[in-house]
């Protein structure tokens, strides 16, 4: 039995920068809300952001590149002006960034600009597979970023005050499961949330004696590691048995998860539509948290 790994108690967290990254479609207009809660309870800039890349129509018929360019430069200015000035008279601050060019090439560049501590994106269905399909510029978005993302999926249906009453945080208890630790604790103390950290251990063929003796260990295992970490916030252990992606699911429903927490060893899990991530995202019903 190896010796539980302290993990680090982090000094307060601090969102300055919350970039919302909009297409204008009706799925990322659902990941606005939680811009403007998280940017309103930390004090934070939203900077809304529209990447025009190239269409596929104009790599067809290049002779019309610059007049399709002009139209969405043109319209797409203008939908995130009118959004700006809605959140200027809630009395927030809010920036406008609206770079071209391939989402993978310009979107770093952004979050880097403009220090950005957390990227918001709602993620969109494809027809007839919206329970598992994600949009392709959010896969990329997750890819890329070099900051923690929340994804607001096509299953979630807003209808109360954004308060994460009670926060999901998903742990293998590996060194990059640890890294979204900061993020739940510092939401969990900003909302007063219940935090139920939840670690999947594989089905197997254990007695119930004997998976009640593997929960037990591996819960006093999760208190030694987190336990320091969440000492400001109500929290509790749980560990259960099955397929990660489905548990975690089922799990988060039971507590009504209001955020799912996340930490990513490897960036491009996300563009792996068999991940767990990746199913997660698709499939819940509240938004996601990845750190990576």
């Amino acid at each position: 039995m190896s010796a539980p790994i302290q993990v680090p108690v982090e000094s307060t967290l601090q969102l300055k920068n919350i970039l919302y990254a909009t297409d204008f479609s009706g799925y990322a207009r659902q990941a606005l809300p939680y811009a403007e809660a998280l940017a309103r309870k930390f004090g934070a800039c939203i900077h809304l952001c529209h990447v025009v890349t190239p269409s596929a129509l104009a790599v067809s018929a290049p002779e019309v590149a610059p007049y399709l360019y002009t139209a969405e430069h043109e319209s797409s200015a203008i939908e995130l002006q009118d959004m700006a000035a809605v959140i200027r008279k809630k009395g927030m601050q809010v920036q406008v960034q609206m770079p071209s060019g391939p989402l993978s090439d310009v979107l770093p560049a952004v979050i880097h600009e403009n220090a950005i501590d957390l990227v918001i994106a709602g993620t969109h269905g494809h027809t007839g597979m919206k329970r598992f399909l994600l949009g392709s510029a959010v896969e990329e978005i997750g890819r890329v970023a070099s900051c923690p993302v929340l994804t607001v999926g096509p299953l979630l249906s807003l209808r109360h005050e954004i308060r994460f009453r009670n926060i999901l945080y998903a742990t293998d208890l590996s060194g990059e499961s640890r890294k979204a630790l900061p993020y739940v604790a510092a939401i969990a103390e900003e909302y007063g949330s219940i935090v139920t950290v939840l670690h999947v251990l594989p089905p197997g063929h254990e007695t119930p004696v004997e998976k009640r003796a593997q929960a037990r260990w591996k819960s006093q295992e999760m208190q030694s590691a987190f336990g320091a970490a969440l000492d400001q916030v109500r929290h509790e252990f749980i560990v259960d048995f099955g397929g990660a992606p489905d548990t975690i699911l089922r799990v988060a429903a039971e507590k009504r998860a209001a955020l799912i927490a996340l930490g990513l060893g490897n960036p491009g899990a996300i563009h792996l539509r068999s991940s767990t991530p990746y199913k997660i995202m698709a499939q819940a019903h509240c938004p996601v948290l990845t750190v990576r």
